[in-house]
C-alpha cells in the first residue's frame, strides 16, 4: 500500500533536488528538472546570489529579498511536489516523504535524485532509499547528498519548502513553479 494519498499531477521525471522544512509541520520539497536545462538553470541562480553569499537560504532571507527573489525562481524550468505531512515527529514524518517521493521518483523514470546533505538523517536516507530500490527492483535511480553550496538547484527546493510552509502570499508568489502538494500518513513502521 502507497503511505501517501492523492497522488500528484505531475511526474517527476528527470533530475530530482530535495530539501525540507520543519516548521509548521514537516514539508519536503522536490523540484524536478530535466538534464538539458541543467546548466542554464545554474547560470541564472548563481546570478540571484548577492556578492560575497555563498547561497541563497529563504530562511536567512529578509522579506524583501525573499520578494525580489521569488519572481526569477518561479520562471525557472522547474515542476515541483511538496510532501507534507503533519502532527508527527520529524523522523517519522521525513521517512513517509522519503517512501512517497521515491515511489513517485521510480514510477516517474527520475533518473537522480539529489538531497540537500543533512549528516543527522544522511545514514537512515540511504537505509531508506536502498530498502526502497532493492523492494522496487529498481537500480537505475542514482541519489547522491550534496550541500546546497556544491549544487545550487537545491536553493530552488529549499525556496518552494519555506514558501510552503510559511503559505498565503508566499506559496501564491511560486505559483508559476507548478507545484502538487501531497498530504503524507506517516506508516507504522
Amino acid at each position: 500500500m502507497r503511505p501517501h494519498v492523492d497522488p500528484p499531477d505531475r511526474a517527476l521525471n528527470g533530475v530530482l533536488f530535495v530539501d525540507e522544512s520543519k516548521s509548521r509541520g514537516y514539508f519536503l520539497a522536490v523540484v524536478a528538472i530535466q538534464p538539458g536545462a541543467l546548466s542554464m538553470t545554474r547560470k541564472e541562480l548563481n546570478g540571484m546570489r548577492r556578492p560575497g553569499q555563498r547561497r541563497i537560504h529563504f530562511t536567512r532571507e529578509s522579506d524583501s529579498s525573499r520578494r525580489q527573489l521569488a519572481g526569477p525562481i518561479a520562471r525557472l524550468p522547474v515542476t515541483g511536489i511538496v510532501y507534507v505531512v503533519r502532527g508527527a515527529d520529524d523522523k517519522a514524518a521525513r521517512t513517509a516523504c522519503m517512501r512517497a517521493l521515491l515511489t513517485d521518483a521510480v514510477d516517474a523514470g527520475a533518473t537522480r535524485i539529489v538531497i540537500e546533505r543533512d549528516e543527522s538523517v544522511a545514514s537512515a536516507d540511504r537505509r531508506i532509499i536502498r530498502d526502497h530500490l532493492l523492494a522496487h527492483e529498481s537500480s537505475e535511480l542514482v541519489y547522491e547528498h550534496m550541500s546546497a553550496h556544491e549544487e545550487l538547484l537545491l536553493w530552488v527546493a529549499d525556496a518552494l519548502a519555506w514558501a510552503h510552509q510559511a503559505g498565503g502570499d508566499w506559496s501564491r508568489r511560486f505559483g508559476p513553479i507548478p507545484a502538487d502538494v501531497v498530504r503524507v500518513e506517516p506508516s507504522e513502521r
